[in-house]
């Protein structure tokens, strides 16, 4: 059974803030709803009347994110420049 916890995958807003420096980022929210049973005690009704004791509330939770690329390069170095200027070249990436 392939349920994933977080179901939904929204941009929420672009925002700047100071570890990305005057760069604007997309914020994106992992959202996990569902639906539960709920039921309150009388005693958890005694500083405000509720008149529904039982039935079913909406759960949402959900995480706020901001998409960091992560790129890996290797270069490999020439023992000495070549006559263009290089000083090596990328062999792979990642």
């Amino acid at each position: 059974m392939n349920d994933p916890y977080y179901t939904l995958d929204p941009s929420l807003f672009d925002g700047q803030f100071r570890y990305f420096g005057s760069e604007l980022v997309q914020v994106r929210g992992k959202i996990h709803q569902s639906e539960e049973r709920s039921s309150l005690q009388k005693a958890e009704t005694d500083i405000e009347p509720i008149q529904t004791l039982r039935g079913a509330r909406t759960y949402i939770h959900m995480k706020t994110f901001v998409l960091v690329p992560n790129i890996t390069r290797t270069i490999g170095v020439y023992p000495q420049p070549v006559p263009t200027g290089a000083i090596g070249e990328v062999l792979g990436s990642t």
